[in-house]
């Protein structure tokens, strides 16, 4: 965290005493913001320029909002680097959405690819959820860059795709509310010590003396979790 450099001052010089440079070191939070902001992220921003230039690549895009509310999509441009000579995949930016549809995810793809200096057609994949306004086969962010991109290749969430294909699977055997009990039964032990004491003790009551595992709870974005709880 930023707010942490607002000690290393007065740390470094209480460790090296004896530095000219710890002495003469004028750090805070102000100044390191700058410093990341206009000196360490142009500086990145150039290598990964030059490191891309016209090679072809793809793109991981997933839009998201803040505790502000604001709306952001986040951009990672996968490629082959001549320079670390292998494949990398790496955060390119995080861009302000003013508003969640496909024109304005395509728009801002386009603005930040021409930032970079990154050719629109050099693209040759796009991974992303299966959210209708990404992978909709009329108007999806894919279906709008394909129009530009005819070669353009759409890869979806592995994850979300299986969780998909499991739900429309189970929805004879398995009751629809699972997911809301499971949720549920979390929420009803974690809000109460009292809940959890009598829990142990039944468990124990039941299991012949054994500890109850913790229990966990189900993320709504990361399914595999569902099987822990």
């Amino acid at each position: 965290s930023i707010l942490a450099i607002d000690h290393l001052g007065k740390l470094l010089k209480n460790m090296f005493p004896d530095s000219d440079i710890a002495k003469d070191l004028h750090i805070h939070r102000t100044k390191c913001s700058e410093i990341l902001k206009n000196v360490l992220g142009p500086h990145f921003e150039d290598d990964l320029k030059k490191d891309i230039e016209n090679s072809p690549y793809s793109i991981i895009i997933d839009e998201s909002t803040d505790v502000g509310v604001l709306k952001f999509l986040g951009i990672v441009i996968m490629y082959y680097s001549k320079k670390d000579r292998k494949l990398v995949s790496t955060f390119l930016s995080l861009t302000e959405l003013v508003e969640c549809t496909s024109e304005a995810i395509v728009t801002a793809i386009k603005s930040t690819l021409q930032n970079f200096g990154i050719p629109l057609q050099n693209m040759r994949g796009i991974g992303t959820d299966n959210a209708s306004v990404m992978v909709g086969i009329n108007n999806g962010v894919h279906a709008r860059l394909q129009q530009e991109i005819p070669h353009l290749v759409l890869v979806r969430c592995v994850c979300h795709s299986i969780q998909l294909a499991v739900s429309a699977a189970s929805t004879e055997s398995v009751p629809r509310n699972l997911e809301f009990l499971i949720a549920e039964t979390y929420n009803w032990f974690s809000r109460s010590t009292q809940r959890q004491k009598k829990y142990s003790l039944l468990y124990e009551t039941l299991n012949n003396g054994h500890s109850p595992l913790k229990m966990v709870q189900a993320c709504q974005t990361r399914w595999l979790s569902i099987e822990s709880a």
